[in-house]
């Protein structure tokens, strides 16, 4: 997966990594529609990793983890902070 890319305000992408086990929102909303408008804690996950990456780009890009960064774009779920990604693990008890 890893289709999409989003921009966010500082010019650079975010983009869900091709080789982690996170899938892409390239069909959100629309299969969860199809689906009977149900959020799979996979796709809640992916929700909150987005937004915190917009989100950490907007008020603080030097907290995005450089090694996430690839040709000028980040790459989910590894350019998050280690704590933020563990806590969104931890309250979807994914972990």
């Amino acid at each position: 997966m890893g289709e999409t890319r989003y921009t966010t305000n500082n010019g650079k992408r975010v983009m869900f990594d091709y080789e982690s086990d996170c899938g892409c929102l390239c069909t959100f909303p629309y299969n969860n529609e199809v689906m009977g408008n149900k959020l799979s804690k996979g796709t809640i996950k992916n929700l909150a990793l987005l937004g915190a990456a917009i989100a950490i780009t907007a008020n603080k890009p030097s907290s995005m983890v450089e090694q996430g960064l690839y040709n000028n774009t980040y790459c989910l779920p590894d350019c998050i902070p280690e704590w933020i990604r563990n806590e969104i693990n931890r309250i979807l008890k994914l972990k």
